[in-house]
């Protein structure tokens, strides 16, 4: 998994109680530190090629494992992107995710149905460039539309909580009057 949060948590807990229920079935795990822990994540896609994998279900944290990824996919291994995409990527068996864009489109019509015309918007952003969570943002401002709400300024958060309220709390000072984040 990405990184160990909740929703990657649960995703592992649902593994292991299928995988419980599989003798003939071994599933290894792995987590990154981090949304951003390239890395790790790579060395965890080598160590379980070298185990001999089968299979590898992954939520990449941005297309830097590509490489990785290939060198798996080389040997056999198939690959199956869970929660974000790597557009660009051929090697990929399948991908389940949800539809990021549209459920940012949701999100920004939902805002613009609860600000006003001149009601200024500050958005945290994940990890910029990762494209499930570039999809979430533009698919937001899209949403919007053309309700007349501003967006002030943008922080990235790498998905983390603290990075999280450190970013808000300088979009606040940059921004004191800003109506939503």
């Amino acid at each position: 998994t990405k990184f160990p949060v909740d929703f990657y948590l649960a995703m592992e807990d649902a593994a292991k109680e299928w995988d419980s229920g599989k003798p003939d079935v071994e599933v290894v795990y792995g987590t990154g530190k981090s949304a951003t822990d390239d890395a790790g994540q790579i060395d965890l896609i080598e160590s379980m090629v070298s185990q001999g994998v089968k299979g590898i279900a992954i939520t990449p944290s941005s297309p830097a494992v590509q490489p990785a990824l290939d060198d798996a996919v080389a040997k056999g291994v198939k690959v199956v992107l869970v929660d974000n995409d790597l557009p660009d990527w051929d090697g990929k068996a399948s991908v389940v995710a949800t539809d990021n864009h549209k459920g940012g489109v949701l999100a920004g019509q939902w805002l613009a149905s609860k600000l006003k015309d001149g009601d200024t918007l500050a958005v945290l952003e994940g990890v910029p460039g990762v494209p499930a969570l570039d999809d979430r943002v533009s698919g937001m401002e899209e949403g919007l539309g053309d309700a007349g709400i501003k967006v002030v300024g943008k922080a990235p958060t790498d998905c983390d909580q603290d990075k999280g309220v450190s970013a808000a709390a300088d979009l606040l000072t940059a921004h004191p009057d800003v109506t939503a984040i």
